[in-house]
This record gives C-alpha cells, structure tokens and sequence, in this order.
C-alpha cells in the first residue's frame, strides 16, 4: 500500500502548501483552580511550516504542555487562535474537531502510560484507522508497515505493550502519530522518559521519518542538547510567555535574553570553557509561582541583570535582528 492509497482527508480541504501547518496568534489559557484563575499561557505567536521542527523550550511548569492541548483541543482557549493547515481550531465543539483530528496527532512523554495495556499492538494501531473509516483488513496491513518503518517487526503486532522497552514503546507511539498522515505531529517530551543510549535514536528516527513525511514538529522539551540537534525554530518560554524566538542558529550561537543563556549553559559539556560559561550567575532562585507571578518581568526575581525598570514595564518581544525576537530591556 503507498502513501496514496491511504488519506482519510483525501476528500477534504485541507489548504494549499504554502498555508502553515500550524499558525497560533495570541494564545492565552487560563484555568480555574481551587487557588484562584490561573493564568497559565499569554500572548503566544507561533508558526511551523511542513517538514520544519519548532521547538517549545523552558523549565517544568513554564506554560509548555499547557500550549499543547491547546492546539490539539484538549483544553479550552481563552483568547486568541490557533490554525492547523488553514483550520481555525481553538473554537471547535468534539463533533466539529473530529474530521480533523488526522491533521494533527501527539507522541506522548510516557511511552508506557499512552499505550492500553490489554490491548494488542495491532488493535491500538488500527484503532484510529477504523474509527475515520478504513476498513480492518487495510488497517492492519497499514499497521504492519508502520511498525516496520519505524524499527519494529510485524510480529510486534500479536504483542501487548508490557512486552516492550521504553524505546520500542516510543516507537510504537510514534507509529500511532503517523497512522493518519498527520500533516502536524506535537511530540510533547518525547524522549525525556528514556535512557540517554536510547534517545538518540528516537531523535534520529523524528528527523527520518519528517524527510519522508513532510511533516511538521512542534517539539516541546527542556533539554536543549536534544532540541539543538532536532529544531530549525526555537521558542523559548518562561512563566506562560515567550521571552524569546528565532532560528536554531541564531538562539544557539548569540542568545539575547539571560534566560536563554542560562538554559544553554547548563547544557553538560565536556569542552572546558563552556563549563566556565556555566559558572556565570544568569540564573538563581526558583521558578516564581503562576499564581502570583513578579510585576514587570517575570524573571527579574532570577536575573543578575535586573535593574528598576525590570520591576516596572514587562519588555515586550522586539527584533534583536533577522526573525530573532527578544523580550529583554537589556539584551544588548
């Protein structure tokens, strides 16, 4: 069977190439907590192309995963949108997401929690297949190649998922993402529950399968080892905001923002001076609360570089050059 043969959204309109995969303006979340309202993502502004990787960086409770469920309609957007190839989302009742729902899957931080125990590989594989309409013997035969291609045998098919690895289970997740031919893949911590050996592989397989797929990453994670060698884009978060965005290269070799150079530095490395970077006091202290977020800044409370407008006026994202945007009063 090739890629032809197999499109459930063959029939619909799912916008011409040059339409992004994934276009978000002004993406802001809250949700109510016993607590208060917590105002968990402000103002977010992303854009992936096919076969491009963004990828979403910051610390644990940064806002990250909140962006996530977002697009895909998994929690409610307070303002501001979110377009899948052309797709206007964030309104969207569950009937209405529903013939969309090819357009966009997830590969889950948990290989082993995102897989039915009492199912087989076969049946969680086809399961999506069956629900848009494709018939169970196509299903599986489709479910067979895909296990192949991402290293797995089709005997793995008979197999229930206890029987697997942390990486082979990926694999398998990875495998259920492609079962539509998403034009969208969110892979939410991907790698972050798996040995260091294994991550790299799960990586590389991203990166082969988007070559042949054309498919689109928003990649969230906090390890900027693994997001320097999968991204093209990257987008940094602190506390529900993006401080700051731009190309691999360009965050990578001359970050603006203290935050972002923090980050970097705390990469492990065995090249002497970058352990000298790491000894620079960018970053100190906790995470603020959400609840109870800093005036200003929100990262003044960590910075070395605060100074009394930082407590004043929030910096709001300014060109620092090309499309490389920072929120710093004092990025220069």
């Amino acid at each position: 069977m090739n890629a032809a043969s197999f499109d459930p959204l063959a029939k619909q309109d799912i916008g011409a190439p040059q339409v992004p995969a994934l276009d978000v303006r002004g993406l802001s979340v809250d949700i109510a907590t016993s607590r208060g309202v917590l105002n968990a993502v402000r103002g977010i502004d992303l854009k992936i192309r096919s076969g491009e990787t963004l990828a979403l960086v910051g610390e644990s409770g940064c806002g990250k995963s909140t962006v996530a469920k977002a697009i895909t309609g998994l929690h409610a957007v307070t303002n501001g949108s979110a377009h899948i190839c052309g797709h206007e989302v964030t309104a969207l009742s569950r009937r209405q997401w529903r013939p969309l729902r090819a357009l966009v899957q997830m590969i889950f931080q948990d290989p082993f929690a995102s897989l039915n125990p009492r199912k087989r590989i076969g049946s969680i594989l086809s399961e999506t297949m069956r629900v848009n309409g494709v018939p169970k013997q196509q299903a599986m035969q489709r479910s067979a190649e895909l296990l192949e291609r991402v290293g797995l045998p089709k005997t793995a098919l008979r197999s229930f998922p206890h029987e697997f690895s942390g990486g082979q289970r990926q694999r398998i997740g990875i495998a259920r993402a492609l079962a539509l031919q998403p034009r969208l893949i969110v892979c939410d911590e991907p790698v972050s529950a798996l040995d260091v050996s294994v991550q790299g592989q799960i990586v590389n397989l991203l990166m082969d399968l988007q070559k042949t797929e054309n498919v689109a990453y928003l990649f969230i994670s906090h390890d900027l080892s693994v997001v320097q060698q999968i991204s093209d884009q990257i987008a940094v978060m602190y506390l529900g905001r993006i401080v700051e965005a731009g190309s691999r290269e360009e965050i990578w070799s001359a970050p603006k923002h203290p935050y972002t150079r923090a980050l970097i530095d705390s990469v492990p490395s065995l090249d002497r001076r970058r352990k000298d970077l790491s000894l620079r006091p960018y970053l100190a202290g906790d995470l603020p609360s959400p609840y109870n977020p800093p005036s200003g800044c929100a990262f003044r409370t960590r910075c070395a570089k605060a100074q009394a407008i930082c407590s004043d006026i929030r910096p709001e994202l300014q060109s620092a050059g090309s499309k490389h945007l920072v929120a710093c009063h004092f990025s220069d």
